[in-house]
């Protein structure tokens, strides 16, 4: 199982994903508040 933990705020968010050991398995991002943050928050998913 994977898990997403995002860090909201105002105009810029922190993503990072973790497996179940707790681990990290992607570095972190950071995306803006709009449709091509989200974006670019979907396409941390596809790869």
């Amino acid at each position: 199982m994977l898990y997403c933990g995002i860090d909201i705020a105002k105009y810029k968010h922190e993503a990072t994903v973790i497996g179940e050991a707790g681990a990290a398995l992607l570095d972190s991002i950071s995306f803006s508040n709009s449709k091509e943050g989200c974006e670019k928050l979907a396409a941390m998913f596809r790869s």
